[in-house]
């Protein structure tokens, strides 16, 4: 099975993270919280790693966007 790939975006910082959908910190696009009130940030995905490099293209205008530090997709 091909590895699945998530980005957050957050609008506060403006930076995003690639995450690979096993990371801790992605838990398939749900994120680490139970709620997600939507006022900080989005979740995109899942992308197999071509759609994945697209739609970082897409998002990085003005955004900081870097594979996460601890999954290192």
């Amino acid at each position: 099975m091909d590895e699945r790939y998530y980005i957050y975006e957050n609008w506060h910082r403006k930076r995003g993270r690639i995450h690979l959908s096993t990371c801790s910190y992605c838990n398939d696009g749900q994120g680490t919280q139970e709620v997600d009130s939507g006022k900080n940030g989005k979740w995109h995905g899942p992308f197999n790693r071509n759609q994945a490099f697209i739609e970082v293209e897409r998002l990085q205008k003005g955004a900081d966007i870097q594979p996460c530090a601890v999954c290192n997709p």
